[in-house]
């Protein structure tokens, strides 16, 4: 996890030139940016499984994991928007984690525990996924921004249900 948190410092790195950086003239810079986030993203599968097998899982290992996906959404969501021709709406892919928190801070059943999922683990791997396909020079304008849309829309979705989940759960427990 501590690799894949180096990997997303440096991507994040690249942030202020990016911008700088011409889609067809400058397609290189786009395939190495995706290839880092890609391989930050597949050493994600073997972190966690290989930290099992070796007895070295912890409480706090596991939401550093967590927080090192959510800050790569982040990361790669800010680079696809300064290197395309996608909206502003599109950083809604990595800021959903962040307004869930911010949320709250506001209201404290958002704070509750929520149980593992797989559904969690496939959408959060789908964002990323879809932002890495979009970094890299692969997809076009009108492909990239109903493609962006759609996991957005899924990703909010998940946000909805878990939502629903805390609110149900306190419901039920306060009874």
């Amino acid at each position: 996890t501590s690799v894949r948190a180096a990997m997303t410092l440096l991507l994040a790195a690249s942030l202020p030139a990016v911008s700088e950086l011409q889609r067809g003239a400058d397609d290189g810079a786009f395939w190495l940016l995706a290839a880092v986030a890609a391989m930050a993203v597949l050493l994600d599968g073997v972190d966690g499984g290989l930290a099992r097998r070796t007895c070295l899982s912890s409480s706090f290992g596991a939401r550093f994991d967590v927080e090192v996906d959510a800050f790569l959404g982040l990361v790669v969501s800010l680079l696809v928007w300064q290197s395309s021709e996608i909206g502003v709406w599109l950083l809604g892919l990595g800021v959903l984690r962040y307004l869930f928190l911010l949320a709250g801070l506001f209201v404290p059943i958002l704070q509750g525990e929520l149980y593992p999922s797989l559904r969690r683990r496939l959408v959060g791997f789908l964002q990323v996924g879809v932002l890495i396909v979009l970094l890299a020079p692969v997809i076009e304008p009108p492909v990239a921004d109903g493609l962006a849309a759609t996991v957005l829309l899924v990703l909010a979705g998940s946000f909805v249900r878990d939502v629903r989940w805390l609110f149900r759960e306190t419901d039920s427990t306060s009874t």
